[in-house]
């Protein structure tokens, strides 16, 4: 019994120092492209990674790389509150924003829909990735070699990682069938 409690242990914690090496390693390659930049570097919040956790969780489950969760389509207003549609929807789920400090209620003549509140768009941002093609490289190498080069050459990832006003980032990371996926997210603790 003590042998499996010292397994089981040892297997949770090395997981766990994984994760934080993944979360690390992102972080400190992020800010070493925004300090390259002559931009401020951004610190590690856990509401922006259990929002980029969520999302790197399903990108893994369902072997996709994408952006919209099409699935979680708000149905209603109380469902757009709720669902992980797209990573407003996530981050605010995760408690990094009030919903209402995004959204406000719109009647229209079939009821009720959400609309973004002026500056939404420069509150938070997203990018992914998928480690597609790499073989057995590692993740620190993948991550070194092809993911943070991919997302810097990239107009839109670059523009994200250089955003002046974020402050804030959630790194996360999952492995399924398909390959490895990253998703990280950004805020600006100021709009909150």
């Amino acid at each position: 019994m003590r042998k499996l409690i010292l397994i089981l242990f040892l297997f949770v914690f090395s997981a766990t120092s994984f994760a934080g090496d993944i979360h690390d390693l992102t972080t400190n390659l992020i800010n070493q492209q925004r300090r390259n930049n002559g931009l401020s570097p951004l610190t590690q919040n856990y509401q922006l990674q259990k929002a980029a956790q969520s999302h790197a969780d399903w990108m893994a489950q369902v072997g996709r790389m994408e952006h919209v969760q099409e699935h979680d389509k708000p149905r209603s207003y109380a469902h757009h509150k709720v669902c992980d549609w797209i990573h407003i929807n996530r981050i605010i789920k995760a408690g990094y924003f009030d919903y209402e400090d995004c959204f406000r209620a719109k009647h229209i003549p079939n009821g009720i829909v959400a609309d973004t509140v002026p500056g939404v768009n420069n509150m938070s941002g997203e990018i992914i990735a998928a480690g597609w093609g790499v073989g057995n490289m590692g993740y620190s190498q993948q991550l070194q070699q092809h993911v943070v080069p991919g997302w810097m050459r990239s107009p839109g990832h670059r523009k994200e990682i250089l955003t002046r006003n974020y402050e804030e980032m959630g790194v996360g990371y999952a492995v399924g069938a398909k390959g490895s996926f990253w998703c990280v997210t950004f805020g600006d603790p100021d709009y909150r």
